[in-house]
């Protein structure tokens, strides 16, 4: 085990290590071809390793041959790698670029594998000197120079690549680049140096060790600089990947530079660069207040063509003064309609609810009324007498409740029919409400039972109210063919007759029983006289 072995398979192993890390990982951008890249590193120094070890000159040059399609495919890899994760994925090199690749390292393969028909890779193999296992000293036929040619261009222009991308990458970026652009460069000019015949290793190829420093630079990256977890996005790729046009003008308003996505707008040309901001009507519409000397960002819908952005300007500074202006106008055309659509969907929910809300208010009022006589039901009087009893007790003033009742109606509907007594019903309603104070509430409590509530009265006051009632139905029933229609009353008062509801509309309702048991077509006041024989309660008394 000789150091040279040591390096090379420290270099094996670091190759290995790498393409382990990058199957185990999410997919990246040229993960494929950087994991290409590790692979023929590894066949390379794996070669190398058994040239080293190997003790006769044919297996030396056997294992030599051998390396070759690690040899050619590692810079190919390599190129189509850092394509591909410089332009952040998003333009990816074409399948056919992969086939070139591995069809040149096959064709060198082939070449290396017949070179003893032709000698256009190797035309000697001599040993350095005369120990068992020497390495040798090759020289080099037509396809050697011509494929060094090839893969010296190739990596020529991945060193611009990254040089590039190292002047333009931000900050956190810049120093992976570097550290690709370091690990390109080891073997590289470990190689230049001994096609040159100037720089060689324990007399052999210093290519293969080099890649002992280049698993050293993608560890650092790996371990230390999180280099397949914080993927690039190109600059560009970035910028044309928005759907949204951007535009950056200089200080006079001259757009230097634009994406894909400008070109869309409106008056846009498709070349903008060199356009004057002001020359396209929907940018000077942008620009027309978006300018302040505090070098803050404004927002402002404007619309153009049908269609409606929301423009946004940064002004660039350098240092004090203002170089440019970063325009972004993003098309808010589906939003602004389905605000529209909202708008309309709400004023029609509204005008929706408008009309619930009279519907309903209609079908309470309904609810609430009688439909023969448009007087209010019981369903109502038992929802607002508490209301009535609370006002009546805080002001402390008496109401009367009145009872009445349309004296033998069901005669009335038996002989002239059930048309005849419902007029009778509503002529009797329409007389309640004209005989009748604002403040009074009339009540059809059921068939022929009437309700009507008198605040601030007491049963003696209300007496005289009741007769003119009488003297006005009478006076509309003098000339009716189904003859007079006659009502009886029974009154009670509160606080006086009762101390509640129950008790009051009970005593009225006793009052008007005894209206009608003595005759009919009268008015009985509930007093405190005596118990009754019928009713236990104390004898009601007529008026």
């Amino acid at each position: 085990m000789t150091l040279p072995v040591i390096l090379l398979l420290a270099a094996l192993l670091a190759s290995l290590w790498i393409a382990r890390c990058i199957r185990l990982r999410p997919p990246f951008p040229g993960g494929d071809s950087f994991l290409g890249l590790q692979r023929a590193a590894a066949w390379w120094v794996a070669c190398a390793v058994l040239e080293t070890v190997a003790t006769s000159p044919g297996a030396k040059v056997f294992w030599a041959e051998m390396a070759w399609p690690g040899i050619v495919a590692a810079p190919g890899f390599w190129a189509l790698f850092l394509w591909s994760y410089l332009q952040g994925g998003l333009r990816p090199p074409r399948p056919r670029w992969r086939r070139i690749t591995l069809g040149i390292a096959g064709l060198s393969w082939a070449v290396a594998l017949t070179n003893d028909w032709h000698h256009l890779l190797y035309v000697s193999a001599v040993p350095v000197d005369g120990s068992p296992g020497a390495p040798l000293e090759y020289g080099h036929g037509a396809w050697f120079f011509a494929i060094t040619g090839y893969l010296y261009l190739v990596m020529l222009a991945t060193v611009v690549l990254a040089v590039q991308a190292v002047l333009r990458a931000p900050i956190l970026y810049r120093q992976h680049h570097l550290g690709l652009l370091l690990a390109a460069a080891v073997p590289w000019l470990a190689n230049i140096g001994y096609v040159s015949g100037s720089v060689r290793l324990f007399d052999f190829d210093p290519t293969p060790f080099s890649f002992v420093a280049m698993g050293a630079v993608f560890h650092w990256l790996i371990r230390r600089r999180r280099f397949l977890d914080l993927l690039p996005v190109a600059r560009d790729a970035l910028l044309d990947g928005l759907p949204d046009p951007v535009l950056v003008a200089d200080a006079e308003g001259i757009i230097v530079d634009a994406n894909a996505a400008a070109a869309g707008l409106p008056g846009v040309p498709d070349e903008p660069l060199g356009q004057s901001l002001a020359a396209v009507p929907v940018l000077r519409e942008a620009l027309g207040h978006l300018h302040r000397a505090d070098g803050e960002g404004m927002d402002r819908l404007i619309a153009a063509a049908g269609r409606h952005y929301e423009a946004e300007a940064v002004p660039l500074l350098h240092g004090e003064r203002r170089a440019g202006l970063l325009l972004l106008l993003r098309d808010v055309t589906r939003r602004v309609q389905a605000e529209a659509r909202l708008q309309e969907a709400l004023a029609a929910l509204r005008a929706e609810h408008e009309t619930n809300l009279r519907l309903h208010r209609q079908l309470r009022e309904q609810a609430m009324r009688d439909p023969l006589t448009g007087l209010h039901n019981r369903r109502f009087f038992d929802e607002l007498k508490p209301l009535l009893l609370a006002k009546a007790q805080d002001s402390g003033q008496p109401m009367t409740a009145v009872m009445l009742d349309l004296d033998h109606f069901k005669r009335l509907n038996d002989t002239h029919g059930h048309q005849a007594g419902d007029a009778a019903l509503r002529r009797f309603a329409a007389m309640l409400q004209r005989g009748t104070r604002p403040g009074d509430a009339v009540f059809r409590l059921g068939g022929e039972e009437f309700l009507v509530l008198l605040p601030g009265m007491v049963p003696r006051q209300a007496l005289p109210r009741i007769a003119e009632w009488r003297a006005m139905l009478a006076a509309e029933e003098a000339v009716r063919e189904a003859g007079r229609v006659t009502f009886s009353a029974g009154v009670a008062g509160f606080p006086g007759d009762a101390a509640g509801w129950e008790e009051l509309l009970r005593r009225a309702d006793a009052a008007l029983y005894r209206a009608k048991a003595e005759g009919r077509d009268r008015s009985v006041c509930w007093e405190e006289a005596g118990p009754s024989a019928a009713t236990g309660e104390p004898v009601p008394a007529v008026a």
